[in-house]
């Protein structure tokens, strides 16, 4: 599989410069999902039938212009995993142009996030997250409106979260950053309601901006492997 590594910095200028995309990402809870695998999609989703028809329709049928198609470096770790994906893209004859779907964390990993902090200061943004995530606002950016949601099975929300983010297009318009946290019910979300909301960011950034609002929710995220001083970098402050 073909997988390109655009840049963080490739996403950024296209912000700055009003070029608008969207950005979603599958990993292994979305791929288990599609598999229609029993029991829970990773840490947050109860797999159902429901749930397993709405993404993959989704998936299918939605544009593939215009939305980059981030796959999770996890997929390819093995080749039987590998094979499996590309089985399963074969048999829904799906030619996705897959993104590295691992950029905005390997960025904050690494210490490097500031530089899309810094952007998105600059522009209005729509919070699609659990409750936690609210303390966004005191320490890397804010936000127009926040749309909550579950912290576990966010897709049962799905109606309500929908309607919330079209009735926050229709209040802001255009030119904003949609902030999905939201598990795989943010892939079935920006695929469906990309064609509605135009000129604007529908952007999967997943458990990104847990740090930043006190959970260490990834094990990148242990405080051996993401000190302070780390945090302070991706914020752009002084160590």
């Amino acid at each position: 599989m073909k997988v390109r590594d655009l840049p963080l910095k490739h996403y950024i200028g296209r912000m700055a410069r009003n070029k608008y995309f969207s950005f979603v990402r599958y990993g292994d809870g979305e791929f288990k999902t599609l598999y229609r695998n029993r029991g829970r999609n990773g840490r947050s989703q109860e797999i159902n039938p429901r749930l397993h028809a709405h993404m993959e329709k989704s998936l299918i049928e939605c544009p593939k212009s215009g939305i980059y198609f981030g796959l999770q470096r996890g997929m390819l770790r093995t080749d039987e995993s590998t094979h499996r994906v590309i089985e399963y893209l074969r048999r829904k004859q799906l030619n996705l142009k897959w993104v590295n779907g691992d950029v905005f964390h390997l960025a904050s990993k690494s210490g490097q996030l500031f530089p899309l902090i810094r952007q998105m200061r600059r522009m209005r943004v729509v919070m699609v997250s659990p409750e936690f995530h609210k303390r966004i606002v005191n320490r890397i950016f804010k936000y127009q409106i926040f749309i909550r949601v579950p912290t576990t099975n966010a897709y049962g929300a799905y109606n309500r979260i929908a309607n919330s983010i079209r009735a926050a297009y229709k209040q802001l318009g255009d030119d904003v950053v949609y902030s999905f946290s939201a598990g795989p019910a943010a892939e079935i979300l920006i695929q469906d309601l990309f064609p509605e909301i135009k000129n604007s960011y529908l952007i999967d950034f997943g458990s990104l901006w847990d740090i930043f609002c006190g959970h260490r929710s990834r094990k990148y995220m242990s405080k051996e492997k993401y000190s302070s001083a780390k945090i302070h970098r991706n914020l752009g402050l002084r160590t």
